[in-house]
C-alpha cells in the first residue's frame, strides 16, 4: 500500500509535469515555475503554497506543491500573481511528520513543534527560518509600530547570528566554511524560537489562533524580533549560552490574548479631515492611569491655532487637577538643532538653532507636519495619525487595568503618531535634574538616575565614531551594583551649542531605565543649553519612530466609566 507521503511526493511531481496548479483550479493557462528549497534543514514533505491573500495559511484556492528529496519545490503559478503590485509571499507548513534530512529525523523527532516560514516568491527561492525574519516588515505591511524601525539583519547580528538568504544547506553555494556553519546554526535557533512563539500563540491566545492561524507566520516573527531586541550577545558566549539566552528572552514576552486581538485588526491612517477633529478633541496617553495619583497625558491642539498642547493631569479628591509640576512642551519650551543641506551657496551641510516654546501642528496636503519656528527659522517633523479600531476589546489593554470589566464601545479607537525625521536633528525637551552642565556631568566619578548608574571611563577622541568614548552602566543595587556593559558617545558642537551624544546603549541598561530607551533609533543627547543641562535625543535623517499607544475621546470615557473612575472634562 503507499504511503501517504509518498502519494504528496506523486501530487507534487504530476503538477510539475502538467505544469498544473495544485488547489488553484484547473486552468490550462502558462505557467511560471518558482524553484527552491525550504530549510532547516533541508526537510521533506513541506507543504509550499503562493500566500496570495498573505493569511499566513496554505488555503485551498492557492496554488500549493510538496517538498521532495534535499528540501526542493516547483510551484507552478500564474505569472500574472507575480505582477500585480508586491508578489505574494511563498509560505511553508512544516508538519511534524517532514522528515529533517541534515539529521535523518521526523520534526516531531527534532524541533517537535510544526512550524511555518515564509520567503520571497522568486526563483530560485529559500524559505528558512532566517528569510522569515528578514522579509517579516514585507509580510506585515506597513506602517507598523513595532517593525517600522528594525533593522533585522543588525539584530540578528547583534546576537551573532546570520543574515543570510543564501541556501546554506547547499554545499555548492557561495559561503565559506565558517559562514556556512554560522547560518546553519542560527537556523537551528530561530527555528527553535519561531516554532515556540507559534506554539504558544496558538495555547496562550486560543480563542485568536487556534481555529484561525491567519498572521500566525507573521506574528511568531513579529514576537522573536522583539526577543531580538531585548537581549544582545555576551563576550565569550558559546552557541548553547546564546541558544539559551535567545529562548529565556522569548519565553519572557508576554502573550495576551486581547494584545493578540489586537494586534490582528488593520492599522489605518485617519484622513485628514477628520484627523483634525481628533486633534482638536485631543488624543490621551493612559499609561499612567494606574500609578498613585492616577495621572494622564493630554496632546491637542488648541481652539482655533495650529500650537499643539501637551497637559499633564492627576486625579485627586475625585477630579481631574492640572499638574504643574509635570515638564511640558508649553512651560518648559524646547529647543532644536536642526540640519540644513548642502545646496549651491554653500558646499557643506550647516545647523540651526530654534529654541520654541512649544511645537504647532499642520496639514501639509494629505499628511501633517510637526513644526519649531523662530523668527524667519522653520523645522518640521512628517507626522502621520494612525488608528485601530478597539470595539469590543477588553479594558486590559491599557496598562494597569487588567481588573477593570467590560469592553471598549464599537466607536472607541486606540491612535498612534509616525513621526518622520525631515532632516538630521536634535531634539532637546527636557532639563535633565542631576548636573546643571556637560562639565559636572564629564567629571562626576558616578551619576544615578532612573534605576541605572554610569560612569566615564575614557573619553572621546574626536567627534567620529571610531573617535568615541566609553561610559560604563551599572545597577544601583544596594547590595553591590551589577554590570549592564559599556556605552559609546561622542562630543560635538553643533550650531554652536555643545553636545554629548550616545552613539550605543546596552540593550540591558534599556531594558531597565526609559530614560535610555532607544530601540526605535532615537539616542540619548545632552547639551548646555542658557546656563541648563538640557536632554534629548538624536534623530538621523529619514528615522521613523512611534508615539506609545493614545486613547481617543470615546476609548478613554469607556474606560474612566468602568472603572468607575472621575469623569475627564474635554
Amino acid at each position: 500500500m503507499t504511503s501517504g507521503k509518498t502519494m504528496r511526493l506523486v501530487v507534487g511531481l504530476l503538477c510539475l509535469l502538467l505544469l498544473w496548479t495544485c488547489g488553484g483550479g484547473g486552468s490550462s493557462a502558462p505557467r511560471t515555475v518558482l524553484e527552491g528549497v525550504v530549510l532547516d534543514g533541508p526537510l521533506v514533505g513541506a507543504k509550499v503554497c503562493l500566500d496570495r491573500n498573505r493569511s499566513g495559511v496554505c488555503e485551498d484556492a492557492e496554488p500549493s506543491t510538496i517538498t521532495g528529496p534535499n528540501g526542493r519545490f516547483a510551484l507552478p503559478v500564474d505569472p500574472s500573481w507575480l505582477q500585480d503590485g508586491p508578489p505574494a509571499p511563498l509560505l511553508a507548513e512544516v508538519g511534524l511528520d517532514a522528515l529533517d534530512e541534515s539529521t535523518g529525523q521526523s520534526v516531531r523527532n527534532t524541533l517537535g513543534l510544526p512550524l511555518r516560514m515564509t520567503g520571497p516568491a522568486r526563483s530560485p527561492a529559500v524559505l528558512s527560518p532566517i528569510t522569515t525574519l528578514l522579509d517579516l516588515p514585507a509580510l506585515v505591511g506597513a506602517p507598523h509600530p513595532d517593525l517600522d524601525t528594525v533593522q533585522v539583519p543588525a539584530l540578528l547580528a547583534g546576537s551573532g547570528l546570520s543574515s543570510t538568504r543564501a541556501d546554506y544547506a547547499d554545499p555548492r553555494s557561495d559561503m565559506s566554511e565558517a559562514a556556512r556553519a554560522q547560518a546553519q546554526w542560527t537556523g537551528v535557533v530561530l527555528a527553535a524560537m519561531l516554532a515556540q512563539a507559534q506554539q504558544r500563540l496558538r495555547t496562550e491566545a486560543a480563542e485568536v489562533f487556534a481555529l484561525d492561524a491567519r498572521g500566525l507566520p507573521g506574528r511568531s516573527a513579529e514576537q522573536v524580533v522583539a526577543a531580538l531586541r531585548s537581549t544582545e550577545s555576551v563576550d565569550g558566549e558559546r552557541a548553547a549560552q546564546a541558544q539559551t539566552r535567545l529562548l529565556g528572552a522569548l519565553a519572557a514576552i508576554p502573550v495576551v490574548a486581547s494584545h493578540e486581538a489586537l494586534a490582528r485588526r488593520a492599522l489605518q491612517t485617519v484622513p485628514p479631515e477628520r484627523a483634525l477633529a481628533i486633534w482638536r478633541q485631543g488624543l490621551l496617553d493612559a499609561n499612567a492611569l494606574g500609578s498613585t495619583p492616577r495621572t494622564l497625558q493630554w496632546l491637542r491642539l488648541a481652539d482655533d491655532s495650529e500650537r499643539l498642547r501637551v497637559g499633564w493631569y492627576r486625579s485627586i479628591s475625585g477630579s481631574w487637577t492640572a499638574d504643574a509640576s509635570r515638564a511640558s512642551g508649553g512651560a518648559q519650551g524646547m529647543h532644536v538643532l536642526y540640519e540644513v543641506p548642502a545646496d549651491g551657496a554653500a558646499a557643506t551641510a550647516r545647523f540651526r538653532a530654534i529654541s520654541a516654546p512649544s511645537a504647532s501642528l499642520r496639514q501639509v496636503g494629505e499628511g501633517w507636519q510637526l513644526t519649531w519656528q523662530a523668527g524667519d527659522l522653520l523645522h518640521a517633523q512628517a507626522v502621520t495619525l494612525l488608528e485601530k479600531s478597539l470595539a469590543d476589546l477588553p479594558f486590559e489593554l491599557v496598562p494597569g487595568q487588567a481588573d477593570v470589566p467590560g469592553h471598549f464601545s464599537i466607536t472607541a479607537r486606540m491612535h498612534w503618531l509616525r513621526h518622520q525625521a525631515l532632516t538630521r536633528q536634535y531634539l532637546l525637551d527636557d532639563v535633565a535634574t542631576f548636573f546643571t552642565s556637560l562639565a559636572q556631568l564629564r567629571s562626576s566619578p558616578r551619576t544615578c538616575y532612573e534605576g541605572v548608574c554610569w560612569s566615564i571611563t575614557q573619553a572621546p577622541s574626536g567627534p567620529l565614531p571610531e573617535q568615541a568614548g566609553r561610559m560604563r552602566f551599572v545597577t544601583t543595587s544596594g547590595n553591590g551594583s551589577l554590570p549592564l556593559g559599556e556605552g559609546r558617545f561622542v562630543d560635538e558642537e553643533v550650531a554652536g551649542v555643545p553636545v554629548l551624544r550616545m552613539t550605543a546603549i546596552p540593550v540591558a541598561v534599556q531594558n531597565r531605565s526609559p530614560f535610555w530607551l532607544a530601540k526605535d533609533g532615537r539616542l540619548r543627547v545632552f547639551a548646555d543649553v542658557a546656563g541648563q543641562l538640557w536632554t534629548g535625543h538624536h534623530m538621523p535623517a529619514g528615522l521613523v519612530w512611534y508615539s506609545p499607544p493614545l486613547l481617543g475621546r470615546q476609548a478613554l470615557q469607556d474606560l474612566l466609566a468602568a472603572a468607575a473612575y472621575p469623569v475627564f472634562s474635554f
